[in-house]
């Protein structure tokens, strides 16, 4: 099942991609902190489904998957997307945020925090968003 939503009545996006195990409230903090701050309308989480970089089990991305949905289903400005985890072989974020800025409006601004820039192909990715990231010392403050 790889669910396909339509992004394109949202101006601003921002992806928060990870592996999430577990997904836990710094997570969410960090995700409503920046959708604050930035005027963010949706915030589209990622699970990451194969990456290059670690060993995994498709029954424990498929749990990582629902424990994210869990966590973020009180949240009216957060979704979660299967992109990662339905895709076959190794996932990659460039892949990942090509695909979501095409179901995007043209002129839509998107955003992914990430913790670790060295990803396959940075230099594409970096053409389609902003990469925004968090200082969880300054997030605890407030």
């Amino acid at each position: 099942m790889n669910q396909i939503t339509d992004y394109t009545k949202y101006n601003k996006i921002a992806v928060m991609g990870g592996t999430f195990n577990p997904i836990h409230t710094g997570h969410l903090v960090a995700a409503e902190a920046v959708r604050q701050q930035l005027g963010i309308e949706r915030v589209i989480f990622v699970p990451s489904g194969k990456p290059p970089h670690k060993e995994s089990d498709p029954m424990l991305t498929e749990h990582r998957y629902l424990m994210t949905v869990l966590a973020t289903v009180t949240n009216p400005h957060f979704e979660v997307s299967r992109i990662e985890v339905d895709r076959t072989g190794l996932t990659y974020t460039v892949d990942t945020i090509t695909e979501l800025k095409r179901r995007c409006r043209e002129d839509c601004r998107s955003g992914r925090h990430k913790r670790d820039t060295q990803m396959e192909g940075a230099r594409k990715t970096f053409v389609h968003v902003r990469i925004c990231g968090c200082d969880k010392t300054r997030l605890q403050q407030q």
